[in-house]
């Protein structure tokens, strides 16, 4: 901290012989790191008003007061920064201010900030907000800029699907699947990705599924090539169409998934629950006996009430994750 004190002695010194904003400022900066700040606060604001035109002195008050936790004030000195070409990290600090107090303020600077350095941290930032205001149609405006900016991010793939079909756009869902099937830049583990996405939001949405029944019903007949050879992906679509009594495609989907999953326990697992979600015990029994190996004696085994066999809810929701 000595360099400090003795290049404030200099500063000063100087101020002798050319007042300047640039020499207060330098003084502001060192009192900073001396951790004094009532007199850091006295220079940089004695800088501000010899030049109302230095950014850098705007920047060290504006830095003085969020370190005092003077935020209000803070906001106040970056909107003046705001109006003289502002950079970057000036722009990202007061969005951040912005935040917690004005979130619409937040997304107004966070846009500006995109046009000097679009940047998917940027827009997962915007992306919070607008669920925090409740603004599906700007949350899902991001995340298509975001799913443009990194088109073989499957994670921000997934978020927009799921968008897509919770606000009731299966169309624009469907097509987003379609899209990435065809990636070629994506590898199958990230389409796969997007698609599991998919198919469970429109598993865990029963109203959504019977009310779009044609639309999901035409996607599931016809799985893309690269995902014919998903376990994960046929068995959601087949327990999509045993939700919408379609028990065919249903048993095609199940047997293809089977055919693919080869000796992972878990398919035949997921199947089983899929039937007993439909209260059709005997197909899933049917589907452990065969593929897991339950026992003879476990059929003779009393079955109880048929409501009591039921999975409980907080148990019974089919898990692809």
């Amino acid at each position: 901290m000595q360099q400090y004190a003795e290049a404030i002695l200099e500063y000063q010194e100087s101020l002798h012989h050319d007042t300047s904003a640039v020499t207060l400022t330098a003084i502001a900066q060192c009192y900073m790191q001396l951790a004094k700040y009532d007199r850091a606060r006295r220079f940089a604001e004695a800088a501000v008003r010899f030049d109302t035109t230095f950014g850098d002195a705007y920047e060290t008050l504006a830095e003085i007061l969020v370190t005092t936790g003077e935020y209000d004030a803070a906001v106040q000195t970056y909107e003046r920064i705001r109006t003289m070409s502002p950079t970057p990290r000036q722009l990202y600090t007061l969005a951040r201010l912005y935040e917690p107090r004005n979130a619409l303020k937040a997304l107004e600077v966070y846009e500006e900030l995109l046009e000097q350095r679009p940047t998917t941290e940027t827009l997962y930032q915007m992306a919070e907000l607008y669920k925090r205001v409740k603004d599906t149609s700007g949350l899902i405006r991001t995340v298509e800029r975001a799913s443009r900016m990194e088109p073989t991010d499957p994670y921000i793939g997934a978020e927009l699907v799921r968008l897509y079909v919770t606000s009731g756009r299966i169309d624009d869902a469907i097509q987003s699947m379609r899209t990435w099937s065809g990636n070629a830049s994506a590898v199958v583990e990230a389409k796969e990705h997007v698609w599991s996405a998919g198919l469970l939001t429109m598993l865990e949405d029963t109203s959504f599924t019977r009310d779009h029944r044609h639309q999901v019903l035409s996607f599931i007949s016809k799985i893309d090539e690269p995902l014919r050879t998903s376990w994960r992906v046929q068995s959601m679509s087949g327990a999509l169409a045993l939700r919408l009594d379609e028990a065919a495609l249903a048993d095609t989907r199940f047997a293809a998934a089977i055919a693919t999953g080869g000796n992972n326990p878990e398919v035949p697992m997921q199947i089983a629950m899929a039937y007993m979600e439909a209260e059709q015990f005997k197909s899933a029994f049917d589907v452990l006996s065969r593929v897991a190996g339950v026992h003879d004696r476990d059929a003779a085994a009393p079955r109880g009430d048929r409501k009591s066999t039921r999975l409980n809810s907080s148990h019974s929701a089919i898990s692809y994750a």
